[in-house]
């Protein structure tokens, strides 16, 4: 009895070592920057994220990307230390399915795929390499179709996209800051597609409070799992963020850390149960001595 008493009491400490071992959640999906620490329009900084990159082009010297809705307010990028998620936040004044531009009739500007690179070998300069970008992030829903350019990847938007093709949707018009802006067909098929679910959603395309230049702004709120992008140690991952049009372009890189190993997990629990059954055989081989 006793035995079964101890088994049960290191049983549960293995346990919740483990679920110690394995970070909690630090963002809610939901398009809310509240646990960004972050109040757009008002205070655009920060208390929480591992990076982030502001270009309200409202702020001196900024750059100015035209039309509002062509605006990248900010990026913020975090990540659980040393465990599976990746979370990422895009205030822009650019809607999910795009708008028809006044200045191009007939033409629909649409948000941009997110660009990653994790070789560290982007280059504009390269499109035979597909400028060195090899995951993007699906971030738009628009149906858009071009004989010469191509047809959007299909998915949830949110998903993940392992060596897609970049081109430039938009090309009558532009500022020229990216050389590309979204992915097209390959075919390709997504390697991580982004749960939908409003209960407990990967993605959040989400109007907020806040206008900018006569336009709301749109929060792009989401986690990734690092396994996704195929991240086994730590490393830097390169972003680009922009629109259709690219008048307006974030790239930064940020510092990611790895997904602790089973083992990490494995090792204590094993040797909690391990000396249990050393202490159980050893109290068994004492009950046979005195027999």
């Amino acid at each position: 009895m006793r035995s079964r008493k101890l088994l049960t009491t290191l049983s549960l400490t293995a346990v919740m070592l483990a679920v110690m071992a394995v970070p909690a959640m630090a963002y809610t999906i939901d398009g809310d920057m509240d646990d960004w620490g972050v109040n757009p329009g008002s205070d655009w900084n920060s208390n929480t994220a591992k990076l982030q990159k502001v270009e309200n082009w409202d702020d001196p010297g900024a750059h100015n990307p035209g039309d509002e809705r062509c605006d990248i307010e900010a990026m913020y990028i975090d990540e659980d230390e040393n465990g599976p998620w990746v979370y990422f936040a895009i205030v822009t004044s650019t809607p999910e399915d795009g708008f028809s531009h006044p200045y191009a009739p007939g033409q629909t500007l649409i948000p941009g795929d997110l660009a990653l690179d994790l070789n560290n070998d982007a280059d504009f300069n390269m499109p035979g390499n597909e400028y060195g970008y090899e995951y993007g992030v699906k971030l738009t829903s628009y149906d858009y179709t071009d004989v010469g350019k191509g047809t959007p990847v299909q998915g949830h938007i949110g998903s993940v996209f392992k060596d897609p093709h970049w081109v430039k949707i938009t090309t009558d018009f532009a500022q020229h800051n990216a050389p590309f802006s979204n992915m097209v067909q390959g075919p390709i098929n997504p390697v991580w597609t982004a749960n939908t679910d409003p209960n407990d959603p990967d993605i959040a395309y989400v109007q907020d409070d806040w206008s900018d230049g006569g336009y709301v702004n749109y929060v792009i709120e989401m986690r990734i799992p690092k396994s996704a992008l195929g991240i086994s140690d730590k490393g830097v991952l390169d972003l680009l963020a922009t629109q259709s049009c690219t008048n307006d372009i974030i790239v930064t890189s940020f510092d990611y850390t790895p997904i602790p190993e089973f083992t990490t997990i494995a090792i204590p629990v094993g040797m909690i149960l391990g000396l249990f059954y050393f202490f159980r055989r050893k109290r068994q081989s004492r009950e046979e001595e005195a027999k």
